[in-house]
């Protein structure tokens, strides 16, 4: 049996998905332009190109922060939901189990009984059929017809 996620379980992950996304695109797109119109690399000395070197790492940096983030709470939601999920799942077929091993006993105790009364039945046959034996052998002795037929019964 697998578990089919909801479409509840996926809103918040198509959510954080697209955020960090978006998120992403927009610090990539903005720091290009940002670089572009603010800061031309033709116009600049070697002095200025140092200190633009350490804005974009820092920049860099930034945009790497804000892509990573929520593509860490992404991973978090999703692999707790998964757990959640899992824990759940474990707990019905821990369930289920105990549940079957209940019915097995219950089948257990009731094929025991069977085979007892199975036993005591058949005890009793057979020892209703060594008095009939019994009473044909002394009605055999004293010369009378036999009462209880012992062959097979038609």
């Amino acid at each position: 049996m697998t578990h089919q996620p909801s479409a509840s379980e996926l809103k918040w992950p198509r959510a954080l998905f697209v955020i960090a996304a978006a998120t992403y695109l927009l610090g990539v797109v903005g720091y290009c332009l940002w670089i572009y119109y603010d800061h031309p690399i033709d116009a600049m000395e070697p002095a200025p190109l140092q200190a633009h070197a350490r804005r974009s790492v820092a920049t860099g940096f930034f945009l790497l922060i804000t892509a990573i983030l929520p593509m860490v709470a992404l991973y978090r939601y999703a692999y707790t939901a998964a757990a959640r999920s899992t824990a759940q799942l474990n707990a019905e077929l821990k369930q289920k189990v105990a549940r079957q091993k209940e019915r097995e006993a219950e089948l257990q105790d009731a094929i025991r009984d069977l085979e007892r009364f199975n036993a005591v039945a058949v005890g009793r046959e057979n020892r209703i059929l060594e008095l009939k034996n019994e009473v044909n052998t002394l009605l055999e002795q004293q010369h009378r017809q036999k009462r209880y037929h012992s062959g097979p019964i038609e």
